[in-house]
């Protein structure tokens, strides 16, 4: 995908709508910006509770505070 945004005078710019359905974006969500050097990579970081169950944890340490 190829697409282009314009800076606005404040700095802002709106993430054209192909990108947000292209990484899931809906109002509200957060995103990662990742520079390096004249690239950057955008990324959708995922709500807390959608992380829920994704770490392994071995039988012995369930339900130890």
């Amino acid at each position: 995908m190829d697409t282009f945004a314009r800076v606005e005078a404040d700095g802002r710019i709106t993430i054209p709508a192909e990108v947000c359905e292209a990484l899931g974006l809906s109002e509200g969500d957060s995103v990662r910006f990742l520079v390096d050097e004249e690239r950057v990579t955008i990324s959708r970081i995922p709500a807390f509770i959608a992380l829920a169950g994704s770490v392994h944890v071995p039988e012995e340490k369930r339900g130890v505070p």
